[in-house]
């Protein structure tokens, strides 16, 4: 299956069952990194970081409507303020009994524990969920919306992250959308008032959690290890 072609619509059984990665590199050779069949080269040439980094099968995906999307690979900016962002509201949210996981995830806004896999077209892969509803995830993901998405947005994915996907989970129901940017060093709070997303933008100081109150972000915490422009 050519997981890549224009015309193929692809399903989370379809994602589930693929080869696609994450891979490691080891001796030169492509190993996926939860099991399975290593890349082989027909000539046994062993593979380079730049080969091994190019590869179409190595990284993250998601589906949207079919079609599949690989992620940009996370940065140690992105992992750090990921960290100094979410870390923090771990243990207060298992206090208050909220089920939290971090990426990466799946996360399936329209579907319910009970839709069969080979129906389920739109896959989304956040870096950060929290959900009340514990029975709504599984070992395979979270199906239909949790109350808090965070998205710690990625060189090259500010028109995804501010549009479509924006779009996708407002329509799936998806209360508060956290997107975090490290240059700008700021957090874009979306939530959702009648369909629609209204916005606020912080840059410093504790930021409510709508959802979870009395939750708070710590900004400067979040940022403290962004660089500075």
């Amino acid at each position: 299956m050519d997981y890549f072609a224009p015309d193929q619509r692809l399903t989370l059984a379809d994602l589930i069952a693929s080869p696609l990665g994450p891979y490691e590199l080891i001796d030169g050779t492509p190993h996926p990194k939860y099991g399975g069949t290593p890349i082989q080269r027909p000539d046994g040439v062993r593979y380079t970081l730049d080969e091994f980094l190019a590869l179409p099968e190595n990284g993250y995906f998601e589906l949207l409507r079919g079609k599949l999307r690989k992620l940009p690979r996370p940065t140690l900016t992105h992992m750090r303020v990921l960290q100094d962002l979410c870390y923090p509201l771990m243990d207060p949210l298992d206090r208050m009994g909220v089920y939290w996981l971090s990426f990466p995830v799946y996360v399936m806004p329209f579907a319910t524990p009970e839709t069969p896999y080979d129906e389920i077209d739109t896959v989304l892969e956040p870096d950060f969920y929290a959900i009340r509803d514990r029975s709504r995830v599984s070992d395979d993901g979270c199906f239909g919306p949790p109350e808090l998405v965070v998205e710690i947005l990625s060189p090259g994915a500010e028109d995804f992250d501010f549009g479509e996907k924006l779009d996708l989970y407002a329509a799936a129901g998806v209360q508060e959308y956290w997107i975090a940017d490290p240059e700008r060093r700021e957090l874009t709070v979306c939530l959702l008032e009648r369909g629609q997303y209204r916005r606020q933008v912080y840059r410093t100081g504790k930021v409510p959690v709508a959802v979870f109150p009395p939750l708070e972000a710590d900004l400067d915490r979040a940022f403290r290890r962004c660089p500075h422009e």
